[in-house]
């Protein structure tokens, strides 16, 4: 069951619920340039967990409203308002796995397990720089080092297939963007490997790029409870284009984090 959309502080949340009190629950975090909106296939692939989709302050329906945007410390308090203090197994995609393991250090209470897909290190010196404007509150270079960003990642191409009003909605989460990962790639590490103490389910896909392999990698070999799994055939954005799969890999991180009643 769907439930109709909330707003929790500004943020635009969607829950899925298959009516049993004992489900476990599953929160999704999105990535950079991206919304919960990206997670349809991945919540159908989940049938008998109740989920929580949403989308991250400065993206899709949660605006800012004249704030300014977050950075990675403010949207994980955000998650940990989402969570609401009940433990649950929070899947990350990409960027949104630094804003999931910064909550988690936080608070790993809420934490049953964690699965973070393909989640960036951009304060590694191997990790390749990302073209960020010089100034994050200078909305003309945010924007032209968004459109670089989107071109790059989405092929000209395809770049050129959007319509206006579509480029526009892109460009509009540019300000969300380039705060969060110029936080996360200027300003040294946002959460420390020793102290994430909740069990971590890294993956990456067969087919991405080296960077996102090798994170992953280190992900998993640098938390104290790390596992490391591979989707065959998938890329950076697997949670669209191999739902099962990925659902499959969550529904064995809730099985590895059950108590034992749970398991009974």
């Amino acid at each position: 069951m769907i439930s109709p959309d909330l707003t929790l502080d500004g943020i635009a949340v969607r829950r899925t619920t298959v009516g049993r009190d004992d489900a476990p629950r599953v929160v999704l975090v999105h990535g950079a340039m991206d919304t919960g909106g990206s997670f349809s296939r991945l919540v159908a692939s989940l049938t008998d967990v109740d989920t929580i989709t949403y989308d991250r302050r400065g993206y899709g329906d949660s605006h800012l409203d004249g704030r300014m945007p977050n950075r990675i410390a403010e949207h994980a308090d955000d998650l940990l308002s989402i969570l609401d203090g009940r433990p649950s197994v929070v899947m990350a995609h990409s960027l949104g796995g630094l804003v999931a393991l910064a909550a988690a250090q936080r608070d790993p209470s809420v934490f049953r397990g964690l699965v973070a897909y393909e989640t960036p290190m951009p304060w590694l010196p191997w990790w390749p720089p990302v073209g960020l404007p010089a100034d994050v509150n200078d909305i003309p270079q945010v924007t032209a080092a968004a459109t670089r960003f989107l071109r790059a990642h989405m092929g000209d191409e395809r770049w050129a297939a959007l319509t206006d009003t579509q480029r526009d909605g892109l460009l509009t989460c540019g300000p969300a963007w380039a705060t969060e990962l110029s936080d996360a790639q200027n300003r040294g590490p946002v959460f420390e490997f020793a102290q994430i103490a909740v069990p971590v389910l890294a993956v990456h896909g067969s087919l991405t790029d080296d960077r996102h392999v090798n994170g992953a990698r280190v992900l998993a070999r640098s938390v104290p409870n790390g596992r490391l799994a591979t989707i065959e055939g998938a890329g950076h954005i697997g949670h669209r284009r191999q739902p099962a799969e990925l659902a499959s890999l969550i529904v064995e991180q809730i099985a590895a984090t059950a108590n034992p009643q749970e398991r009974a």
